[in-house]
This record gives C-alpha cells, structure tokens and sequence, in this order.
C-alpha cells in the first residue's frame, strides 16, 4: 500500500502524467482533480506552487508535520541522504520589506531547526491572489516562489576558525559525486510506460534510439538517457525540462553551452551485460565503465582470445594476464584492465581511438575481490604518469565489474570527504529516476528495428520487435 498525500498526487497527475485518480468508478480528468485540489483548503494552491516549485528543482519534497513545518526536502533519496532544509509557506507574504511571521514563530522554528540540524526556509509565492477557481498550472508556474533562509546568530558566542567553518560547510551545496547503477535484465516496460518515457527525453535522443538493433542496447539507452537527467538535476538544481544536452564529436555526452555553471561538474554513464552505471563527479572530467565477467563470444579459445586482443594491451599487463592460474582469474584481470583503459579515455573524451598499448596500470593487488574497493591504480600513459588521476574500482557483483575515473586534485570543497575514497555504486529504481521528469518531446509515432513503419508510441511495446543477443 503506498500512501500519497494531496500534492504529491497532484504533482503526479498533471505533471508526471503517470497516476489517474477514480472518483467512485468514474475517472477524474487532470482538469478536475486539479480544480478538486485546489478548493480543498484555504491555502493548498500556495502549498502546491511551493511543492512545485522544489519538485521542479530535483528535491524530492515529504511532509514536515513531525517537525511542526510544511515540508522538508531532500537533495536525494530520503532513505540514502539527510535532509537539508525545513520549509515554512507563509501564504500571503507581499515582499521582503515585511515581517513573514511573528518573532515568537521564527524563534521556535529556528530552535527546532537547530535541534534538528536543518536551515529553516520561509516561502512566499508571489502573484498569486484572485480566484482561484480560473487558475491553471501555466498561471501557477508564473508564479514566482521568494525565499529566505532563517537562521540563528550568537552574538557572544565565540566560534575557533575549525567550528567556523565546518558550520559554513553546511551551508553550501550538496555534494556532486554520484554512483548509480540501473539492472536492465528483466526490465520490461508496457506500451504505456516506453511511451512515458521516449516523451521524456530530448527529441534529438530518439534518431539514436531508434538506431539500435539488440533490445538489451534499447533498453540501456533509454534507461541511461533518464538517469542522465535525474542525476543533473539531483546535482545542479536544474529542472528536468532547463536540461539541455549535447554530445562531443567522440559522442560523450555534456551540458549544452548555453547552461552555465559557476562551479565544476562531469558526468559520464556506461552500460554491459545486466546494468547501465552511471557516475557524476564535482571534478573536471569524469569517465565510467562497467563490464561484465563473461567469455568471449568467438569461436575460439581463452589463449587465442587474449593474443588476438594483446595489441591492445601494454607488454606488462599482457605478461600478466598469462601469469594467472585459472581461466576465471584471467578473466578477472581482463576485464579490470578493460574498464581501466575505457574509463580514463571516456574521462578525457577520446573514445578507443588511441593505442590502448601505451596505456600501462600497476595495482596494489593483480585480484580485486568482490566486495572490496581498490583506489591507488596508477596509470602511466605515454610514458607519462597520470597522477592526477584517480580511479575508483569495485564490482558490483560477482559478474560486473566497474571503474570511474576522475581528476581528484580538482575536486571541489563539497566533496572533499570522497578524496582518496570509493564512493559504493547505489542500485536506482526507475521510479525514483522518474520522480520529476517531465514530458520534452510530443512524437506520435517512432520508427522500430525490424518493421518497416513507425508504430505509434503510444501503444508501443517494442520490446517484442527487437532483436535479442
């Protein structure tokens, strides 16, 4: 039993698009439920633009009633994060050159706050009066939603310059290094749920999603296209529809130029065998591979294998690989060095199109157990060491292995606690990577691998059509 309350429901119906509500057996229209929400209580539309206006925003937003507030909100999943901030509506706020509430009111609020380890925000929603009963959600998104943070101060309380400033380190924003992983293998979405989804990405997305031939690449493409989204928006505090991405000439997806951040932030997703991983970083450049442990698909053997691929290995790792004792173990060690190389060439952008040869990683240990976490790989590229480098190493389970590469001396303050760490990978749902996507594209119909039309998206479960590796 999953239990909604008022806004959330609301949010989910006119916006996501994805829940219907039945009044005894008959459905509601968005239009009514909205005009039902609306009329409910004196103050739910300055609620709802508040919810809206956070939602919007990547927060994930829960009632604040155990804290005596509105709302309080979260940068990510509740269950994976604390939350940061209480929210207190204040519904007929007129500006900033006016008291929102009472002295006694922000003096307990701040108490609790502080108890809690939380900042407490007043919201107003200008623009907002008239009949309410004509409003729709294009007039409530007009609305703008104004904002003061409360906050308490000691005058005679002296603070050393170390509490000073992990007191101040609390305030900024949240930290920008991500692990995600999605399982694809078994995922299999209705008609209606691919419809949901295909209209939630960029139209230029669908041309390269059409293109593909295996379902499993279907499914990873659009699994990793939404995951891309969520994660900015998680990060940056863009709306899902502010988000605009591009790729480079190598095909490396990025932030469009016109989106400027006054901060670093890189991002990068992968996807093989049961998974699509993806990894955000505060760093300059960012790269990620997953693979799955498996044997070749060639009719040859282990041996043959590795010396058709030795070209693309450095003579040491080669010399290496031979000196395991076990197919298995061989393996292993492919597949590690494998996402090494990828995720270091995807981190600076240039694909596989160098001699992966001149490309030379010493570890700690030749075998990574499951379950562990390696961090001091070095990398010497071109005879040249890449010190500067970091790579996180773990599996996530005992078939996949994962790797993500970063600039660690570029790391920003925020995220200082991950340096010399391996951040673990958090298994994502797609309706958490849904919570707040909007639909950005309006196709009707989408051209499908194996048909000679387009079937119409909206009774489209393609899944059936494709080609299974």
């Amino acid at each position: 039993l999953v239990v909604l309350y008022l806004e959330e429901a609301l949010y989910l119906v006119i916006v996501s698009g994805c829940l219907s509500i039945a009044n005894g057996d008959q459905l509601m229209t968005s239009s009514e439920f909205f005009s039902y929400c609306i009329t409910s209580a004196a103050d739910f539309v300055f609620r709802f633009a508040v919810y809206l206006h956070f939602r919007r925003r990547g927060w994930i937003v829960k009632p604040g009633l155990n804290y005596g507030v509105d709302y309080v909100v979260y940068p990510d999943a509740p269950n994976n994060v604390h939350s940061q901030f209480m929210v207190i509506i204040v519904p007929h706020w007129n500006g900033f050159h006016e008291l929102p509430m009472t002295w006694r009111d922000a003096v307990s609020a701040s108490r609790i706050s502080s108890a809690v380890s939380k900042n407490v925000l007043l919201c107003g929603v200008k623009n907002l009066n008239g009949d309410f009963q004509k409003l729709t959600l294009a007039d409530l998104e007009q609305c703008p939603v104004q904002i003061v943070c409360l906050k308490q101060w000691f005058a005679r309380r002296p603070f050393s310059d170390k509490k000073e400033h992990k007191i101040r380190s609390k305030l900024k924003m949240p930290c920008r290094c991500l692990r995600w992983a999605f399982r694809i293998v078994n995922w299999e979405p209705s008609g209606a749920e691919w419809a949901h989804m295909l209209r939630c990405l960029q139209l230029d997305d669908l041309p390269r999603i059409r293109r593909q031939v295996f379902r499993e690449d279907i499914r990873a493409a659009v699994a990793g296209g939404l995951m891309m989204r969520k994660a900015i928006s998680v990060c940056t505090g863009l709306a899902w529809d502010e988000i605009k991405l591009i790729r480079s000439s190598t095909g490396k997806p990025m932030l469009d130029e016109s989106i400027k951040l006054d901060y670093q932030f890189s991002f990068n997703l992968s996807h093989h065998g049961d998974y699509v991983i993806l990894a955000t970083s505060s760093s300059s450049v960012c790269g990620a591979d997953v693979m799955k442990i498996e044997y070749p698909r060639l009719q040859m053997n282990l041996a043959e294998y590795f010396k058709m691929m030795s070209p693309q290995f450095a003579d040491e790792e080669y010399a290496a690989l031979n000196q395991q004792r076990t197919d298995s173990e061989k393996l292993e060690l492919f597949y590690r060095y494998w996402c090494l190389k990828e995720s270091y060439l995807k981190a600076i952008g240039f694909g596989i199109r160098c001699d992966l040869s001149q490309m030379h990683f010493t570890f700690s240990s030749l075998i990574l157990p499951v379950g562990q976490f390696e961090i001091s790989t070095k990398l010497v590229f071109d005879e040249t060491p890449q010190n500067e480098f970091t790579f996180e190493e773990c599996h996530l389970d005992p078939r996949h292995a994962a790797c993500v590469c970063y600039k660690d001396d570029s790391l920003e303050a925020e995220c200082e606690q991950h340096r010399g760490k391996c951040i673990p990978f958090q298994l994502v749902t797609m309706d958490f990577v849904l919570q707040d996507a909007v639909t950005l594209n309006d196709e009707e119909a989408i051209p499908v691998p194996g048909l000679c039309k387009a079937v119409p998206i909206g009774a489209l479960d393609f899944s059936c059509y494709l080609v299974s590796r």
